[in-house]
C-alpha cells in the first residue's frame, strides 16, 4: 500500500533574496492567487511552500525506490 504524506500548509516567512521565477497562463496565475486567498498567505509563499513539500515528498520516494530496487538485485 502506498502511504501518502499529507500536504500541510506554509508556517512563518522567513528572509529570502533569491529569486526563482516560472512562466504561467493567466488562468494558471489566477488558481494560485485565488487560492492563497482562501488560505490567507501570500501567493508567493504559498506556492514555494508546495514546490518545496512536493520535492520532499518525490525524493523520499525516489529513495525508497532506489532502495526497493537495489534489494532486488
Amino acid at each position: 500500500m502506498d502511504t501518502q504524506t499529507p500536504i500541510t500548509l506554509p508556517k512563518k516567512r522567513q528572509t529570502r533574496n533569491v529569486i526563482f521565477g516560472i512562466r504561467l497562463t493567466p488562468d494558471e496565475r489566477e488558481q494560485i492567487v485565488a487560492f492563497a486567498q482562501q488560505i490567507n498567505f501570500p501567493a508567493s509563499e504559498m506556492a514555494r511552500h508546495f514546490v518545496l513539500q512536493a520535492i520532499t515528498f518525490y525524493s523520499s520516494r525516489s529513495a525508497e525506490k532506489g532502495s526497493v530496487d537495489a534489494a532486488q538485485s
